[in-house]
């Protein structure tokens, strides 16, 4: 009878549990979803420990014909996703030199689509004469609106910079600056000539190759003594021809002392 008593006794405290916590609402979570830069938090695609609120964008390694660019730059949230689009709001910061409708365009706010935690904001960058002369920046700012808060505290350290990243805040720079690789004068230089910025186009361009950025890819003997066959070759042809290659001065493009090796 005890055992019988005893087992009632644990069947009723377990269904007065049961009704206690039925009417217990679960915690719902009633702030702002707040939303960052993607890159600047979780890192970049290719490498999530490089963490990176600034960033360079350069035509100086594209073919001439290469005019404008795209980057996709991600806005993430904290929080859940929805039904419905959510924007976000954006802000160029003052300290920008970049010229809207010039140097770049791009929307006015990132859509977060319905049902994601990400939105992208496209901006697309034009190559203008100026940027061989000097860069320019672009700063974006994260704004707060109804939806969203843009306050989130940055907690990591920027790959590219001695600070911490800014999880609001991200500055791209825009250039096209070809400048001499440090290899040229101590080794190109004596099969190709005296460097300049067309000199290099022209030789990826007679070749078929983007332009070889030699200050941080390790140059291929092979593949360059067989480039700078056909380039010696292209140079001769247009002089037999009749029209020498010019450099931008009007002096005729000539090549190193070392070039009968090639």
């Amino acid at each position: 009878m005890k055992k019988i008593l005893y087992t009632l006794i644990i069947f009723c405290s377990l269904a007065l549990t049961i009704v206690s916590c039925a009417k217990e609402e679960l915690p719902f979570f009633e702030g702002k979803n707040v939303v960052y830069f993607e890159w600047a938090k979780e890192g970049t695609p290719g490498n999530r420990f490089q963490t990176i609120d600034s960033m360079s964008v350069s035509f100086a390694f594209d073919l001439p014909e290469i005019t404008e660019t795209v980057v996709q730059l991600p806005v993430k949230l904290q929080g859940y996703p929805v039904s419905n689009d959510r924007i976000v709001n954006l802000e160029i910061v003052g300290a920008s030199t970049s010229i809207e409708g010039t140097h770049y365009s791009m929307p006015t706010t990132v859509v977060i689509p319905a049902d994601s935690i990400r939105g992208y904001l496209p901006i697309t960058f034009y190559r203008t004469p100026d940027l061989k002369e000097d860069a320019v920046s672009l700063k974006i700012k994260l704004i707060s609106n109804e939806d969203f808060d843009a306050n989130l505290l940055s907690t990591n350290d920027a790959a590219n910079a001695d600070r911490l990243a800014s999880y609001n805040e991200f500055e791209i720079t825009l250039s096209d600056i070809l400048t001499e690789p440090a290899i040229w004068s101590s080794f190109m230089g004596y099969y190709l000539g005296d460097f300049s910025p067309k000199k290099l186009y022209l030789f990826a361009e007679v070749n078929g190759i983007p332009v070889p950025n030699y200050d941080e890819e390790q140059a291929d003997l092979n593949s360059f003594f067989a480039y700078g066959k056909v380039f010696k070759n292209y140079l001769a042809d247009q002089k037999a021809a009749g029209t020498p290659v010019l450099e931008e001065d009007g002096s005729e493009m000539i090549l190193g002392p070392y070039a009968f090796f090639l």
